[in-house]
C-alpha cells in the first residue's frame, strides 16, 4: 500500500474522537433527510392507496327508504359501473362498564361477505357477521371498551332495546370525515334489522361511474341521472355527494402534514449542510502542518488533494451506510404511527422504508456537500508555501483582529476564565456563526410549534364560539320548549339551556344537491357570538334570510352578502337571502343561521323544538359526561325520548385528536432540528479544544486545574446556546408566522390569527441548557485530561 494511503487510514483509525464526531455530524445531517424524506412521500402515498383499496364510491346518496328494486333499478343506468344500497341509523349504545349511554352508529348491508364497494378491513374476530351480530370499528374501541364474543346493548330512538354479539373488529378506511368524528360505529347485516324491529330497507345509496372516476363533470353527470331516477320512483333526494376516487376525506390533514414536512425539512437540509461545512473546514484547518510535512518529503499538490478528497469520501461513505438504514427504519417508525390517526395504514410489512428518490437524494447530500465543503481548503492548503505550512499552528491559523476582536481584548471580568471563554468563542467566527445558525434555527423551530399548536386551538375556538352550550341534545321528535326547559332545569348542575330551532335543507345546484343544516338560535342567545367575515348577522323579524358558513362558496365561489339561494325545507323550495358569511371548520360541512322565529314559522313549531342546547356549572369532559347521562336518564324516566346527547368537549376532543398530530409531527422534527444543533456545538467544542491544546497547555503550565479547564469549556458551550437563543426567539417570530398560515390554510382553508405563546421559549431555554451542558461535556473532559507532557508532544 502506497505510504499516502496509509495516511488517510491513520488519519481515520488513530484520532478515534474526531473520526466519530466527524462521522456523527455527517450522519445526523444525512439521517434527519431521509426520515424527513420518508414521511414526505410515504405518507400521502399511503393514505391514498389505503383509501383506494377499499374501492371509495363516486357517488353517495341519501334519500327516503327503498328496497333492492331501486338499486336494480340505478344498476341498469348505463353509466353506472357499481352501486350498493345501506342503511344507516342512530342508536345509542350502553357502556359495558360505566353503565352510560353512549351516541353509537349502526350501518347494515345487505351481504357483507360480498363486499365490492367502501370495502372493509377485518381486523380481528369474524371477517363477517351472522346474523344478531355486528362488527365493530377498531375506531369505537377507544371509548367503548368490548371484545370479540361480548355483547353489547343497543337503544333505538322508539326506546327499544336489543343485546348484539361482537363478532369481530374492522377498519373502515373509506369514511368520510364527519363519520371518523363519530368514535362508535358498527356494521350489521340487513337481517338483523328485523331483530331491531327495523325494517329492512335501506336510505343510502353508494355508487361508482364508468369512465373516468376521476373526472368531477363525468361524475356529477352520472349523479344527474342517478338523482332524476329517484325522485321519479317518488322518493326525495335528502342529501347527495359527490367525489373523485382520489379524493381522500382526510386530504386536508394530510396536506398540513406535508407543508410541514416539506417546510421544516428545507430547514433541516440547510441545518445538516451547514453542520457538515462547519466539520470539514475545522478538519482541514488542522491539517496545515501536515501538508506541509507532506510537501517537504515531494508530496504533488494534486497527490494531496486526492489524499484528502479520499478521507473526506471515506468519512461520508461510513455516515451514509449508518444513516440510511437509521433513518428507514425511524420514518418508518414515524408513518406508522401517525397513519392510523389519519385513518390510513402502512402498506408494507418491512421494518425498513427503503426509497429510490431519498437514497439518491442522500446519497448526493453525503458525497457531494462534504466534498464541496473540504475542497476549498484542501486545494487552499495544497497550495500553502512549505515554510509557510510548517510554521503554521491553531493559533496565529486563526483570523486576523478586526474592531470587535479588539474590543473583546478589552473587556475585563473579575473572572479571567469567563472573559477567555467568550473570547475563544469568537476565535473561529465562520464556524461560530454555523454554529449559532443550527442551533438558532432548531430553537426558532420548536418555539414555532408551540405557537402553532396555539393558533390551532384557537381556530377550534373560533368555531366553537358559534355554540358556546356544554351539552347538545336532538330529541326524536318537536316537544314543547317550556316543558323541555323545565324538566333541564331540574337537573342539578344545569346552568341555562335554550331550545333551538333546526332542520336540514337542500341545497340544489345545477349538477348536486346538498344537506344545509339550518339553525335558528332564540333572539337574545347567549350562546352564540354573532360574528362575520362579510357582511352582517341576521335582525330579528326578517323572513328568508340567513347567514352561511364559507362552505357555501365551493358551490357558489362568487356568493356575496345580497345574493340569493334556493333551499328546500320539507319539500318546499323558496328562496333565502345571503346577509352574512362565516368561517367555520374550513370542511365541506355547510352551515345557516336564519332567525329563530323564522324557521320556527316554516316548520309550523311556535312553541316546539327538536334541539336543545345546555350549559353546565363544569366545563370540563368528564363533567359534561356525567350531567349529560343524568339528563338522558331524566327525560327518558319522564316520558321523552332522547335521539342523542353530546358533551361538546367530546367534540372537542375528536377534534384535537386529529390536529395533535400534526403537532406530534411539528415537535418530531423540532427535536431532529435540536439534535443536529446540538451535535454541532458538541462538535465546535470538540474542534475547539483540538485547536487550543496548545493554549489549554500553556494555562496547565501556570498552574489551572481540572476544573478550571472543564468551566472554561462548559462556558463557552452555554455562552454559545444562550446566544442562539436569543437569535432563535427573534426568528421565531417569522417561521410561526409563516408556519401557522400555512397550516391553517390546510387544515381549515383559512388565515390564521397570529399569536405567540411563552411555552415554547421557556422550555427551550431548559432544554437548551441541559444541551448545552451534555454537548461540552466530552469535550470539557477530554480537555481536562491533557497533561502537559501531552502538550508539548502535541503535533
Amino acid at each position: 500500500m502506497r505510504p499516502r494511503w496509509k495516511k488517510v487510514i491513520a488519519d481515520f483509525w488513530e484520532n478515534k474522537a474526531r473520526s466519530l464526531l466527524i462521522i456523527a455530524s455527517i450522519s445526523i445531517g444525512i439521517f434527519s433527510v431521509g426520515v424527513v424524506g420518508i414521511g414526505y412521500f410515504v405518507i400521502p402515498e399511503s393514505i391514498v392507496a389505503t383509501y383506494l383499496s377499499t374501492n371509495p364510491s363516486n357517488i353517495q346518496i341519501q334519500t327516503e327508504p327503498f328496497d333492492e328494486d331501486l338499486v336494480k333499478t340505478i344498476q341498469r343506468i348505463d353509466r353506472v359501473k357499481d352501486v350498493i344500497g345501506r342503511t344507516t341509523i342512530s342508536a345509542k349504545v350502553k357502556h359495558p362498564e360505566s353503565g352510560d349511554w353512549m351516541t353509537f352508529s349502526m350501518i347494515a348491508m345487505d351481504d357483507l361477505s360480498d363486499q365490492h364497494l367502501k370495502i372493509l378491513t377485518p381486523a380481528s374476530g369474524k371477517t363477517y357477521p351472522d346474523d344478531k351480530e355486528i362488527l365493530i370499528t377498531e375506531g369505537s374501541l377507544e371509548t367503548l371498551p368490548v371484545v370479540t364474543g361480548s355483547s353489547i346493548l343497543i337503544e333505538l330512538s322508539d326506546g327499544t332495546q336489543r343485546e348484539i354479539k361482537v363478532a369481530g373488529t374492522v377498519f373502515d378506511y373509506s369514511s368520510d370525515l364527519a363519520i371518523t368524528f363519530n368514535e362508535r360505529i358498527g356494521f350489521t347485516s340487513l337481517d338483523t334489522l328485523e331483530y331491531l324491529y327495523q325494517p329492512k330497507k335501506y336510505n343510502d345509496l353508494i355508487l361508482t361511474v364508468n369512465g373516468d372516476q376521476n373526472d368531477l363533470t363525468n361524475i356529477e353527470e352520472v349523479a344527474k341521472l342517478v338523482s332524476e331516477e329517484i325522485e321519479n320512483s317518488g322518493r326525495r333526494i335528502l342529501n347527495q355527494s359527490v367525489n373523485l376516487s382520489t379524493d381522500q376525506p382526510y386530504a386536508n390533514y394530510t396536506n398540513a402534514i406535508a407543508v410541514i414536512i416539506g417546510f421544516i425539512g428545507v430547514f433541516i437540509l440547510i441545518l445538516s449542510s451547514a453542520l457538515i461545512i462547519n466539520t470539514m473546514n475545522s478538519l482541514m484547518a488542522q491539517h496545515i502542518r501536515q501538508i506541509g510535512v507532506i510537501k517537504l518529503v515531494g508530496g504533488q499538490r494534486n497527490q494531496i488533494i486526492g489524499m484528502y478528497l479520499a478521507l473526506v469520501v471515506f468519512f461520508s461513505l461510513i455516515s451514509l451506510i449508518i444513516a440510511i438504514p437509521a433513518s428507514a427504519y425511524v420514518g418508518r417508525f414515524m408513518c406508522a404511527n401517525i397513519l392510523p390517526v389519519l385513518n390510513g395504514r402502512l402498506l408494507t410489512p418491512n421494518l425498513f422504508i427503503y426509497l429510490h428518490e431519498i437514497i439518491i437524494i442522500q446519497t448526493i447530500v453525503t458525497l457531494l456537500i462534504p466534498v464541496l465543503a473540504a475542497l476549498k481548503p484542501i486545494v487552499q492548503g495544497a497550495s500553502i508555501p512549505i515554510h509557510k505550512a510548517l510554521t503554521s499552528n491553531l493559533i496565529n491559523h486563526a483570523t486576523r483582529p478586526g474592531r470587535f476582536d479588539l474590543w473583546l481584548d478589552n473587556i475585563r471580568s473579575k473572572d479571567g476564565i469567563i472573559t477567555l471563554g467568550i473570547r475563544n468563542t469568537f476565535r473561529q467566527k465562520g464556524r461560530l456563526l454555523l454554529t449559532i445558525f443550527t442551533l438558532s434555527l432548531g430553537c426558532a423551530i420548536f418555539i414555532s410549534v408551540f405557537n402553532v399548536e396555539l393558533s390551532l386551538n384557537k381556530q377550534i375556538e373560533r368555531v366553537l364560539q358559534y355554540n358556546q352550550s356544554d351539552i347538545f341534545i336532538n330529541m326524536d321528535r318537536n316537544y314543547p320548549i317550556e316543558e323541555i326547559n323545565h324538566q333541564l332545569r331540574q337537573v342539578p348542575g344545569v346552568v341555562m339551556s335554550e331550545a333551538w330551532m333546526a332542520t336540514s335543507a337542500l341545497l340544489k345546484t345545477t349538477s348536486t344537491t346538498e344537506n344545509v343544516l339550518l339553525v335558528g338560535p332564540p333572539q337574545n342567545s347567549a350562546l352564540v357570538e354573532k360574528v362575520v367575515n362579510v357582511g352582517r348577522w341576521v335582525r330579528p323579524g326578517e323572513r328568508y334570510t340567513l347567514v352561511v358558513n364559507d362552505a357555501f362558496w365551493n358551490n357558489y365561489p362568487e356568493l356575496k352578502p345580497g345574493d340569493q339561494i334556493v333551499l328546500d325545507i320539507k319539500g318546499e323550495e323558496d328562496y333565502w337571502t345571503v346577509v352574512g358569511i362565516f368561517h367555520y371548520t374550513g370542511l365541506d360541512q355547510k352551515y345557516a343561521f336564519t332567525s329563530h322565529d323564522n324557521l320556527a314559522e316554516i316548520l309550523n313549531s311556535p312553541s316546539h323544538a327538536i334541539s336543545y342546547r345546555v350549559v353546565t356549572r363544569e366545563h370540563d369532559l368528564a363533567y359534561q359526561m356525567k350531567i349529560a347521562n343524568v339528563i338522558d336518564e331524566h327525560l327518558t324516566s319522564s316520558g321523552y325520548k332522547v335521539k342523542s346527547i353530546t358533551a361538546r368537549e367530546e367534540i372537542v376532543k375528536q377534534g384535537l385528536e386529529k390536529i395533535q398530530v400534526l403537532i406530534y409531527v411539528l415537535l418530531f422534527l423540532s427535536v431532529l432540528t435540536g439534535i443536529v444543533g446540538g451535535i454541532g456545538l458538541s462538535g465546535t467544542l470538540g474542534l475547539n479544544v483540538l485547536e487550543r491544546t496548545a493554549e489549554i497547555g500553556i494555562l496547565r503550565a501556570i498552574g489551572a486545574y481540572d476544573a478550571v479547564i472543564t468551566r472554561l469549556v462548559t462556558f463557552e458551550s452555554l455562552f454559545i446556546g444562550l446566544t442562539s437563543y436569543v437569535i432563535g426567539i427573534l426568528a421565531s417570530l417569522p417561521i410561526s408566522f409563516v408556519l401557522t398560515n400555512l397550516v391553517n390554510q390546510a387544515i381549515f382553508g383559512a388565515e390564521s390569527k397570529f399569536v405567540i405563546t411563552p411555552k415554547g421559549m421557556i422550555l427551550w431555554f431548559f432544554i437548551l441548557i441541559i444541551l448545552s451542558l451534555v454537548a461540552s461535556y466530552i469535550p470539557a473532559r477530554n480537555a481536562a485530561r491533557l497533561t502537559i507532557r501531552e502538550v508539548l508532544a502535541y503535533e
